[in-house]
């Protein structure tokens, strides 16, 4: 299978958008756009009456633009009757134009922000920090989070979880200044269109500090 892009695609280029095949949703391949056309190779489906086959084609814009057009004006595939093992005619699949634009998302504290607290030197697990994030017009993600405050240094094993208590993400640095949260996890961190998600940062208490 064959994916032709053209038009403004063509500044996408350069290995950092990427294109994924799902044959009945399920992902087989990821391929690098590195020219107008991405080859599919190496996969095959059986389609039949009663079987049909729902292929689709994704792509990840996230690290080279939030706005723009992106532009695929056909779709070429191979098909082979398995009775005859002859190639079968397959004619040329439209493509469309996509508009690529920034989803909203909306952050505030969360009612699960906890008040002024002491924590024992050496406890583990506390819940330092929670928030809210709500997606007003299309699904978002957490991608990179950087927390900035003071005696930070006083905690270790920061990690990020979801208001059901999974973890979403440990810490990629720490210091006594900032935490950064690093290429988190898309899935774990999936935030619904209209609706809200907590999440909660949580850090285990040194076993020697006073720090306030």
């Amino acid at each position: 299978m064959t994916v032709n892009t053209t038009g403004t695609a063509v500044s996408y280029t350069g290995g950092n958008t990427f294109l994924t095949l799902y044959v009945n949703g399920v992902a087989t391949s990821t391929k690098s756009l590195t020219s107008n056309s991405v080859i599919f190779d190496g996969f095959t489906a059986n389609v039949s009456k009663t079987a049909p086959l729902n292929i689709q084609i994704k792509a990840d814009f996230s690290d080279v633009t939030n706005s723009g057009t992106f532009q695929i004006p056909y779709i070429i595939y191979n098909a082979v009757n398995t009775l005859t093992s002859t190639a079968q005619v397959c004619p040329q699949i439209p493509g469309a134009i996509f508009t690529i634009r920034s989803a909203d998302a909306q952050f505030g504290v969360s009612d699960l922000n906890p008040l002024a607290n002491v924590f024992l030197a050496g406890s583990t697990n506390n819940r330092l920090f929670s928030f809210k994030v709500t997606a007003q017009n299309d699904n978002v993600n957490l991608k990179n989070i950087t927390l900035t405050g003071s005696s930070l240094g006083a905690f270790s094993n920061f990690k990020l979880y979801d208001s059901a208590g999974v973890l979403v993400a440990n810490s990629s640095s720490e210091g006594g200044t900032g935490v950064i949260f690093n290429n988190i996890d898309a899935v774990k961190s999936l935030v619904e269109m209209d609706k809200s998600v907590k999440f909660s940062v949580h850090a285990d208490a040194d076993a020697n500090t006073d720090a306030t």
